[in-house]
C-alpha cells in the first residue's frame, strides 16, 4: 500500500479534475440557459424571386 502522502496528493489531484469538469459545465449550462447563445441556431433557406429554383407555395 502506497504511504498516506502519496495517496492524499493523487486524491488532491483528482479533486480538482472533478471540480474543473464541474466549473466547465456550469460555464456551458449558464452559456445556454441564461446568455441568449443558441449552439444550434435554425437555418434560414431564403430565395430571391429572381430565382429559377421553383418554390412551393
Amino acid at each position: 500500500m502506497p504511504p498516506a502522502s502519496e495517496m492524499l496528493r493523487y486524491t488532491i489531484i483528482y479533486l480538482l479534475y472533478i471540480l474543473l469538469f464541474a466549473a466547465f459545465y456550469c460555464a456551458v449550462y449558464l452559456l445556454i440557459h441564461v446568455l441568449p447563445v443558441d449552439l444550434n441556431p435554425p437555418i434560414q433557406v431564403t430565395c430571391p424571386p429572381s430565382s429559377p429554383i421553383p418554390r412551393a407555395t
